[in-house]
C-alpha cells in the first residue's frame, strides 16, 4: 500500500518575513495549524488553540533579526520605507473593491480634500532581506492621530477572499514587528539616523495595529464576533506585554475594528466620505 504524501502548506510570509508561517503553525508555541495560515480551514480551528503569545512573538521577532543578519540588504532601504505617502498605484494582488475604496482614499486625503492625516501603501520592509524581496509588503493605511507621536497601522478588508480575521492579524501584526525591529536593529537605528519628515511615524509613541472591515466580513467568520473579541483581547494583552519589555517608549497594540459605510457597488464607494464611525471604525464591542 502506497503513503499517502502530506503536502507542505504554502507560504504567505517570505523575504524579510521567510519562516513567519512555520513559527505561527507550530505546535511548541503557535496555533497546531496542518494547513495554510489564510485557509478557512486554519479560521475554522486556529481559535481552539491556547498558544504561548509571549513566546510566540518572541520567535517571530527573532525570525526577523535571523533573516536580517543573512540576507543582503539594500544600500538604499533608509530611502524608501517608513515614508508617509498618497500611493495612486496599487498592489495587483488586491481586490477590485479595495482598489477602488484605496483609490477613494487617496483622493480625498490630497492636501485640498477632507481626510487629512491619511496615507496609503506605506513601505515597510521593501529590501530589509535582499534589493528584491518585499517590495509588496506595504501597510493599507496609516492614520496619524497625533502628528509624530500616534499612529494607526491599518489592514483593510472587505471580504473574506483576501484573507480570514485570522490571516489579517499577522498581516498587521508583521508589520508592528518590522516597525519594532527598525526600532532596536543598531545597523537599521544607523541608516535610519537621517529620517526625513516623511518618516517621522519612526518617532512614533503609540501605534495601534488594526484590522479594518465591514461588520459582514466578521460575521461571516464561523468564530462568531464574541469568539473574535476573545481572540483580540488575548492578542493585545500578550503585545502589549511584550512589547513594554522589548522597546523603550513604544506601546504598541491590536484590535478589530468594523465600519458600517456600504461600500458595495462601486457608486457607494464613489460617494464615500471616510469611515463611520469617523475616523476608523468601531471596536467589535461597538466601543469607539
Amino acid at each position: 500500500m502506497k503513503k499517502k504524501m502530506t503536502k507542505t502548506p504554502r507560504n504567505k510570509f517570505t523575504g524579510i518575513l521567510g519562516g513567519w508561517d512555520e513559527i505561527i503553525r507550530c505546535g511548541e508555541c503557535g496555533f497546531s495549524l496542518h494547513v495554510p495560515i489564510d485557509s478557512k480551514s486554519a479560521e475554522r480551528v486556529a481559535y481552539r488553540a491556547i498558544p504561548d503569545l509571549g513566546s510566540l512573538f518572541a520567535k517571530l521577532l527573532n525570525q526577523i533579526e535571523k533573516n536580517f543578519s543573512v540576507g543582503n540588504p539594500s544600500e538604499n532601504l533608509a530611502v524608501s520605507n517608513w515614508r508617509l505617502r498618497l500611493a495612486p498605484d496599487l498592489d495587483e494582488d488586491k481586490s477590485p473593491l479595495e482598489k477602488r475604496l484605496e483609490k477613494r482614499f487617496v483622493e480625498l486625503s490630497k492636501p485640498t480634500g477632507p481626510l487629512a492625516g491619511w496615507f496609503n501603501q506605506i513601505p515597510a520592509a521593501s529590501g530589509y532581506f535582499d534589493p528584491r524581496k518585499n517590495r509588496k509588503n506595504s501597510i493599507d493605511l496609516v492614520y496619524e492621530t497625533r502628528t509624530g507621536k500616534e499612529y494607526e497601522f491599518i489592514e483593510l478588508k472587505l471580504d473574506p477572499t483576501s484573507g480570514w480575521p485570522f490571516y489579517a492579524t499577522f498581516e498587521i501584526l508583521s508589520y508592528g514587528f518590522l516597525f519594532l525591529f527598525t526600532r532596536i536593529d543598531p545597523e537599521l537605528q544607523k541608516r535610519f539616523e537621517d529620517a526625513t519628515e516623511e518618516q517621522r511615524v519612526l518617532k512614533a509613541e503609540k501605534i495601534r495595529l488594526i484590522v479594518l472591515a465591514p461588520e459582514s466580513y466578521f460575521s461571516e467568520s464561523e468564530q462568531g464576533v464574541r469568539g473574535l473579541e476573545e481572540f483580540q483581547g488575548s492578542i493585545d494583552s500578550a503585545l502589549r506585554e511584550f512589547v513594554r519589555k522589548t522597546v523603550p517608549n513604544l506601546e504598541l497594540g491590536f484590535e478589530f475594528r468594523k465600519f458600517t459605510n456600504p461600500v458595495t457597488p462601486k457608486e457607494e464607494i464613489e460617494r464615500f466620505q471616510g469611515f463611520e464611525p469617523a475616523p476608523f471604525g468601531a471596536r467589535l464591542d461597538g466601543h469607539i
